[in-house]
């Protein structure tokens, strides 16, 4: 049995005995919750259970079910996490300077779903259906959602954009297909597939030569990790005097993240980083833009999925306080983007006794939250007012208010080189480097 589970068994790495560290976890917490339901027939007599209405038997279910879906939430999310080669830089200079080959298995563990998590999904299944009385299509839901939009993520750092978008929108989907379980299994079975297809091509375009740091690099920052492992033996405490830079650890991890990440801005503390070069292309593309802003849109009209179960004023007081919250908050993160360390040139008060109520060159900034104030509450409770259904405008507010808060200009590093502010300690800044004038 340990042999057949191998492939998906912890090896030497907290990452990896997290992967089944929640699955002995969960079979752990799921035990202790149905002796507690033993204990409490036994305990209490069946009669005396039975005139109490089955209160303790359904709180031990609930319990169950919550454990159930927890654990297989963790362990999706954690199958794609500990395998795949983009998060572990070590691993993946291992395996473009070895002879591994991207036809071959994965010395750490397969990125890919194989028969192993199957037979445990199957199991879950089985016993959240059978046992705890589950909807069929919970348990599956649980453990494939979170495996899938960890991939996407995995997918759109390696450049497989349609793939990476793909994916969440299909799980979307799966909300209209929620009462027929046979549908809901058929998508996750497709959604699936194009995970695998993709997780294979993706390690392709990591290990592969076009794509991978020059070998000169390469070779530099494996040695650079293999001088922190061997620190603390000579030669390097015999070099601490003449080369400090190989002798403190936290040195050479600089070093090696300078060697790694060559070209990218390092933070070198208050005032040098705020003047210093930043990349020029934008952090997000206008189309990738208009994808981000409808897919929350998306997930929130799939609750329309479930009207049948939903109440009649589902739409009315709760729909409005979630639009407000989900405009609030991102209105909130774009001018803290754009205004932590970037102060006005001018106080309030200041602009008051001198008449310069609007300063363009820096109030250009509050443009694009206005108008996501606008076309996120305005425009939906007007056409509200007019008749068109509730059930509609609020998921299609969503997306109105985030596409100006990520598409409006200016964009973050034409602001940081010609915004019209100055530029002082924010939050992260070390402090210890800034001294007054």
């Amino acid at each position: 049995m340990t042999r057949w589970l191998r492939p998906i068994l912890p090896r030497s790495s907290p990452t990896w005995y997290a992967v089944w560290g929640v699955v002995w976890i969960t079979i752990g917490l799921l035990a202790a919750t149905q002796a507690f339901y033993v204990w409490s027939l036994v305990r209490l007599g069946l009669p005396l259970w039975v005139e109490s209405g089955g209160e303790l038997g359904e709180t031990s279910r609930d319990l169950a079910c919550v454990i159930l879906v927890a654990g297989c939430l963790a362990y999706g999310f954690s199958r794609a996490a500990a395998y795949h080669p983009v998060l572990r830089r070590d691993y993946l200079l291992w395996l473009r300077l070895s002879p591994w080959s991207p036809g071959k298995v994965l010395p750490l563990g397969p990125v890919r779903l194989v028969w192993q998590d199957a037979v445990l999904l199957a199991v879950a299944t089985l016993y959240g259906g059978a046992v705890l009385r589950l909807p069929w299509p919970v348990v599956p839901v649980s453990m494939i959602v979170p495996y899938l939009l960890a991939m996407a993520l995995y997918f759109h750092t390696t450049g497989h954009r349609l793939a990476a978008w793909v994916l969440p929108f299909g799980i979307g989907l799966i909300s209209f297909l929620w009462f027929r379980p046979g549908a809901v299994v058929a998508s996750l079975a497709v959604l699936c597939m194009i995970a695998q297809i993709t997780a294979h091509r993706s390690i392709q375009t990591l290990v592969r030569e076009e794509t991978a740091l020059p070998r000169s690099v390469a070779l530099s920052a494996a040695a650079l990790s293999a001088m922190k492992r061997t620190s603390t033996h000579a030669p390097f405490g015999a070099m601490r005097d003449e080369t400090p830079l190989l002798a403190e650890p936290r040195d050479r991890s600089r070093l090696r993240g300078h060697v790694a990440h060559a070209g990218a801005p390092h933070n070198a503390g208050w005032p040098l980083d705020p003047l210093g070069f930043r990349e020029t292309k934008p952090l997000i593309s206008y189309r990738e833009a208009i994808l981000f802003s409808l897919l929350p849109g998306w997930y929130v009209y799939g609750i329309n999925g479930f009207k049948d179960v939903l109440p009649a004023d589902f739409w009315g007081p709760a729909g409005l306080g979630f639009t407000c919250f989900v405009v609030c908050a991102g209105v909130a993160v774009r001018l803290l983007l754009y205004c932590q360390a970037h102060f006005p040139p001018i106080s309030l008060w200041g602009r008051v006794c001198t008449l310069r109520l609007i300063v363009p060159r820096y109030d250009v900034v509050f443009l694009a939250p206005i108008l996501s104030v606008f076309c996120g509450l305005g425009i939906p409770w007007t056409l509200m007012k007019w008749g068109v259904p509730a059930a509609f405008m609020i998921p299609a507010s969503i997306p109105l208010a985030l596409l100006p808060l990520l598409n409006a200009g200016p964009s973050l590093p034409r602001w940081w080189l010609t915004g019209g502010h100055r530029i002082a300690t924010g939050i992260g800044v070390n402090r210890v480097l800034f001294k007054k004038i």
